[in-house]
């Protein structure tokens, strides 16, 4: 009797979409969200996954760079992953929030990492550099002009320097 009730408290999670023990974890301190904030007219994603469309997530909240509706938010993030070689966790923590129908989410607004605050300023920055010193018909600066996969620039070094060239 006790595996049964097992596999029903199982699969009772399962077809809500959280693991059996999200539900039956305690859920104190994990804050609220307005319920206006959340879509649920699919299923939920996994945790650490970028939202895609049709996939229930928290609505954009924090916004200070990006447009109030988050427009070109996930597809910048998505640049940004693969210009630093990294995931969503290089820039936002674990903190959880808790959506109006109890589901727990990664606060992904929650901008207390360093990181979360330099990605701000970086973005501003390839945007201002693009907008006053780029042609139109330049490649734009990006996350991976400098940074190349690394979230930590490598140190350029010119080839040769330091060297005394030959002279002619």
């Amino acid at each position: 009797m006790i595996v049964l009730s097992i596999t029903v408290a199982a699969l009772l999670a399962v077809s809500s979409g959280a693991p059996a023990e999200q539900k039956n974890a305690d859920q104190a301190g994990v804050p609220a969200v307005p319920s206006n904030t959340v879509d649920t007219s699919a299923p939920r994603p996994p945790n650490d996954a970028i939202p895609t469309p049709g996939r229930p997530h928290l609505s954009p909240r924090n916004l200070q760079v990006f447009p109030k509706d988050g427009k070109g938010l996930i597809e910048a993030m998505r640049e940004w992953t693969g210009d630093l070689g990294v995931t969503c966790s290089g820039c936002h923590n674990n903190s959880k929030v808790r959506d109006v129908n109890g589901n727990i989410h990664n606060d992904m607004a929650d901008d207390s990492r360093p990181e979360f605050k330099t990605t701000r300023r970086m973005y501003l920055m390839t945007v201002e550099m693009n907008s006053k010193y780029m042609a139109s018909n330049e490649a734009p600066v990006t996350c991976g002009t400098c940074h190349r996969g690394h979230m930590i620039p490598e140190k350029f070094v010119v080839q040769g320097a330091g060297q005394q060239q030959p002279r002619n």
